[in-house]
């Protein structure tokens, strides 16, 4: 038996910051696809559905839709740090950077 879809709404403020984030600018594709789930959330479909329509798993929206409810939606969209240490430059780089 499939679970319920819990009820998710978006402050009209919220909506619209969001509906601007994914209309306006060069932005990362996962902060893109990320806006574009809480949007579909909020429609009404499920977590399940949303994700689907988004090219995200069920629990990647499960997650985003955790970390809206703790934060807001820009600390949603944000990345988490990665463990471990950080890419070392390397010389290349440093040329391409010196451009």
């Amino acid at each position: 038996m499939a679970r319920p879809i819990t009820s998710f709404a978006l402050p009209a403020a919220d909506q619209a910051a969001l509906e601007n984030f994914t209309r306006t600018g060069c932005r990362p594709v996962r902060g893109m696809r990320r806006a574009q789930a809480l949007l579909a959330l909020a429609t009404g479909i499920g977590q399940q559905a949303a994700g689907k329509a988004v090219g995200l798993r069920r629990q990647t929206v499960r997650e985003l839709r955790r970390r809206y409810e703790a934060g807001d939606w820009q600390f949603a969209l944000t990345e988490a740090p990665r463990s471990g240490t950080p890419r070392a430059s390397t010389a290349r780089n440093a040329l391409l950077s010196q451009r």
